[in-house]
């Protein structure tokens, strides 16, 4: 298993909707910060449903760490982490982390 780092995607619906497809096109897991929530600026989960995706959970009610939302594009797993940086550290260590060990381990095929 192997990490690439797309760097910072800007606030832009379109630039955010491609990185997330050719991402997702590339990896067994793509792992993104902020855009999860309910507000209006928040897209991630519309572009994962728009990819021919689903969201398996849609909130996680755990703080911090919460919002977090987990689906899938294709056979890559996608975990939205919360932008607050506390919160997406308890996500990804919580959430996040036993997702990548189960792929990495093997379990998911």
């Amino acid at each position: 298993m192997s990490l690439h780092d797309l760097g910072t995607v800007p606030d832009d619906p379109v630039r955010q909707r491609r990185a997330l497809t050719e991402a997702a096109g590339h990896a067994d897991m793509v792992v993104t910060t902020g855009g999860v929530s309910v507000r209006d600026e928040d897209h991630l989960p519309r572009f994962v449903r728009e990819a021919g995706g689903v969201i398996h959970v849609g909130s996680v009610a755990m703080t911090p760490g919460k919002p977090l939302t987990v689906g899938q594009i294709g056979a890559t797993l996608w975990t939205g982490l919360p932008g607050n940086l506390v919160a997406a550290y308890v996500g990804r260590t919580v959430i996040g982390a036993s997702m990548a060990e189960a792929i990495g381990g093997g379990l998911r095929k």
